[in-house]
């Protein structure tokens, strides 16, 4: 039974989810105090969020639910009592406690692995896929790079005093692609490519259908696109800066031609021509956006993409996710979801 079906029919039985906390199952009290899980799986430029809500009244005996400390490991799997997908592990970072007449509420902040030591070092003669699987195991994740990155040559770039996750986020805007950890990998992949939760790849788009949906909005549009983008390197050989364009040449038939030029001067035709594409690509990405709020779909992941259908002109058809939200609570499991529409940029 193919993943798509078997997450549809899974539907059909009740939300459920999967908590552990620093590797061990919630005791009953625990579980029973829950209100709320909320997960925001967000795009490369944020970290992944989890929020989770306890009623925080005092029991019988006048104990309370023992706060977790600092660091501590939350590992999350939402979904339905067949079918659950792991949302990531997450460290607590922040306690908030609120009260109001004979009520109180625990809330518990955690955010995904941030890879916060800064280093300085040299980068030279490698591949990105090199790259991001020497970092992802300094920190115990497992590397999951996309083909076309993988053995992309880097002939010599600086991490200068920068983490390692911001060092590959500035490596990713270069490349068109999104760098995150995510249930224990360490992702990069071109943008819109998609991943599930799990990190595993997304080979198609996540059906969403009128049956799907509690409530949908979006602002269609238009802007200018850049017919070329041009990068230069330099060629030590001839002692003289060479220019690279995505496209090769500009297209005839498309009128205002445009042009954008990059300032950063590369090392070599190939990262000037990988920059000029993921400059092009991003350049020529729609301004249209979809907000959507479907029944909790645990496939929905960010930087995937949905494929709408039943709705009208303008709407349908396939968008990628820039943040999904997982929301359960005893008013059941939704799935909230900021869109973008794909690009449709010129072959190159």
């Amino acid at each position: 039974m193919s993943i798509p079906l078997l997450s549809r029919l899974s539907r059909l039985t009740a939300p459920a989810y999967r908590m552990r906390v620093g590797g061990l199952l919630p005791s009953q009290t625990l579980k029973d105090r829950l209100l709320s899980i909320n997960v925001t799986l967000n795009n490369g430029h944020s970290n992944d969020q989890l929020s989770l809500s306890f009623d925080d009244r005092p029991g019988v005996l006048g104990n309370s639910i023992h706060l977790p400390t600092q660091g501590k490991t939350i590992d999350i799997a939402m979904g339905y009592e067949t079918y659950l997908t792991s949302m990531g592990r997450f460290q607590v970072n922040h306690i908030s406690l609120d009260g109001s007449g004979s009520g109180r509420t625990l809330t518990v902040a955690a955010t995904t692995d941030l890879m916060l030591t800064q280093k300085t070092q040299t980068w030279a003669t490698t591949t990105i896929g090199a790259m991001v699987t020497k970092i992802a195991g300094e920190h115990g994740l497992i590397a999951k790079v996309s083909p076309v990155y993988q053995t992309q040559a880097i002939s010599v770039v600086n991490q200068d005093n920068e983490s390692d996750l911001a060092f590959l986020n500035r490596l990713a805007e270069r490349y068109n692609a999104v760098c995150k950890p995510l249930a224990g990998n360490l992702l990069f992949m071109k943008k819109g490519q998609g991943t599930l939760p799990t990190g595993l790849p997304m080979l198609l788009p996540v059906s969403i259908r009128p049956q799907d949906i509690v409530q949908w909005s979006s602002e269609l549009n238009e802007r200018e696109d850049y017919s070329k983008v041009i990068a230069c390197w330099l060629d030590w050989t001839k002692g003289a800066y060479q220019e690279v364009s995505a496209p090769a040449m500009l297209v005839p038939g498309l009128g205002k031609q445009n042009v954008y030029r990059l300032r950063h001067l590369y090392n070599t035709a190939g990262e000037a021509k990988a920059a000029a594409k993921a400059k092009f690509d991003e350049l020529n990405r729609g301004d249209s956006t979809l907000s959507m709020t479907v029944i909790g779909n645990p496939d929905i992941s960010a930087e995937g993409s949905i494929a709408v259908s039943g709705l009208r002109s303008g709407v349908n058809g396939r968008w990628i996710v820039k943040s999904a939200t997982h929301s359960f609570s005893s008013g059941g499991y939704q799935t909230s979801i900021q869109a973008y529409m794909e690009p449709t940029a010129l072959a190159i």
